[in-house]
């Protein structure tokens, strides 16, 4: 059984806590898995 886990922090915040640039078309997901690329997957 794997872990499951969310997404609910802005791409801005997110982007400022790592140093990066906001990715694209992030949006808040509440069930998601380890190794889950993209965000409709």
């Amino acid at each position: 059984m794997c872990g499951r886990f969310t997404l609910t922090s802005p791409a801005e915040v997110l982007a400022a806590t790592f140093g990066i640039d906001p990715p694209a078309g992030l949006e808040a997901r509440y069930n998601l898995c380890p190794g889950q690329v993209g965000s409709t997957e």
